[in-house]
């Protein structure tokens, strides 16, 4: 297909787009995001519709997968930066407002966590997860191939997944909800 062709295509699925967009993201203005960042792909070539299945069959899928990864992207954000001021004043509530040692020794678990990953699992989390680049666009900056980029992310997220979890064992209901 050529650009008019795609865009013509897209056009005439817009409304379909947008509402599967919406379910798949179960929020709208992430949906927005979503739809807005696959058209994207889609016109410049980045997810070409190579014909094995009807374009509205193949457009549903980026999208789904374009809202799975936006997902999961903004959960890993969350648990890495474990949105450190709440913790903070949850702590301070559950131990009284002068006490905020517990949060410290959280944040302090955290940063250490992220500190003994192996500097390329170190240096990949950081760009998807803070820079919000996706994984191939990291593996390009960092001068790898895309599956050894998607190696050292899973690594990463797993060895987080292990070392953090101490800490959400021995922590107030509370705090890690």
């Amino acid at each position: 297909m050529d650009e008019t062709e795609l865009r013509i295509s897209l056009t005439a699925l817009h409304a379909a787009s947008f509402a599967w967009a919406v379910v798949c993201c179960r929020d709208r203005d992430l949906a927005e995001e979503v739809l807005q960042s696959v058209y994207v792909k889609v016109l410049d070539g980045r997810a070409p519709h190579e014909g094995r299945s009807s374009f509205r069959t193949w457009l549903f899928a980026v999208i789904r997968n374009a809202a799975r990864d936006r997902r999961r992207k903004r959960w890993w954000s969350r648990v890495l930066r474990l949105e450190f001021e709440s913790l903070r004043r949850a702590a301070g509530a559950a131990h009284g407002d002068d006490s905020s040692a517990g949060a410290d020794d959280q944040l302090s678990l955290v940063r250490a966590a992220l500190n003994q990953l192996p500097e390329r699992q170190r240096q990949i989390a950081h760009l998807v997860l803070y820079e919000d680049l996706t994984i191939a666009q990291a593996a390009s900056a960092m001068g790898v191939t895309v599956g050894t980029a998607r190696q050292h992310y899973a690594r990463a997220k797993e060895t987080l997944r292990k070392r953090l979890q101490p800490m959400w064992n021995r922590s107030d209901e509370s705090i890690c909800q």
